[in-house]
């Protein structure tokens, strides 16, 4: 169980508000350094052909930078987030759908081991929808080698000690509203409070991701951090793997039990 000391300073390291743009990918006029862009796209270029051995063939609208490390709040862990901006080549497909199958290849291909790093900096990868690309500031164009958005550098509204009694509130708010979805035996969420739970959850991560991209403080803004810090801080991982236990559980040893 997490100490309010070591939470506080977990806050305080996502926090860190730098003057520069991260020096390991940006030199001083904020253009990516080459080799680095060669680097990463090699990985995206790679991720794309493995992917389309298992899709049908997709237009690739853009490979991007983003998250983070395109912004002054970065620190010595802070991932390197590549998005392939992708849709398929076909009219009038489902945008939902689409980013579903998206999600299932982005998770298979670090289980297999395709796992890369820069600079010891671990590097996400995956496919996006465009309609489900949310920019705001913070995004460079590998593919293009130039800034989409250039980020701003803000200052923020409140301190790591202001901010982590509003992070304990959002968490505990929320799994008290989860406390109270129907359950079976007490325990296992019926597959109905699955589904609530679920919509919950991606609400959440639209409204933070509106607020980055649309909110006047965009990545310093409130909502867009909590929802952050509840992701990278391990709690979103809780409630995905109440989810899916109760997803086992009904599968596989309840109906057992009852049969």
């Amino acid at each position: 169980m997490i100490t309010e000391a070591e939470l506080l300073a977990d806050i305080s390291e996502q926090m860190q508000n730098n003057d520069v743009l991260c020096p390991i990918v940006f030199d001083g006029h904020g253009q990516m350094y080459d080799y680095v862009r060669q680097n990463l796209l090699k990985i995206a270029d790679f991720f794309i052909e493995q992917s389309q051995k298992a899709l049908s063939p997709l237009k690739i609208e853009d490979i991007v930078l983003c998250g983070g490390i395109c912004s002054y709040i970065y620190n010595a862990k802070t991932d390197v987030d590549i998005g392939v901006v992708a849709r398929p080549e076909m009219e009038n497909y489902d945008a939902g759908v689409v980013q579903r199958l998206f999600d299932t290849i982005n998770e298979a291909f670090p289980n297999k081991g395709y796992r890369f790093n820069l600079f010891k900096r671990n590097i996400d990868y995956g496919l996006v929808e465009p309609s489900y690309f949310f920019s705001g500031s913070r995004v460079y164009s590998l593919k293009d080698d130039c800034w989409r958005a250039m980020p701003v550098h803000r200052v923020f509204s409140y301190t790591p000690e202001e901010f982590m009694g509003i992070y304990k509130k959002y968490c505990d708010d929320l799994y008290l509203w989860a406390d109270g979805l129907e359950k079976i035996d007490g325990q296992y969420l019926t597959f109905e409070s699955c589904k609530k739970l679920e919509q919950r959850l991606a609400e959440l991560k639209e409204d933070a991701l509106k607020q980055k991209e649309n909110g006047p403080e965009q990545e310093y803004g409130l909502a867009y951090n909590l929802y952050r810090f509840f992701n990278k801080f391990g709690v979103k991982a809780n409630f995905l793997d109440m989810i899916k236990e109760s997803h086992y559980q009904l599968v596989n040893v309840l109906e057992i039990e009852d049969a």
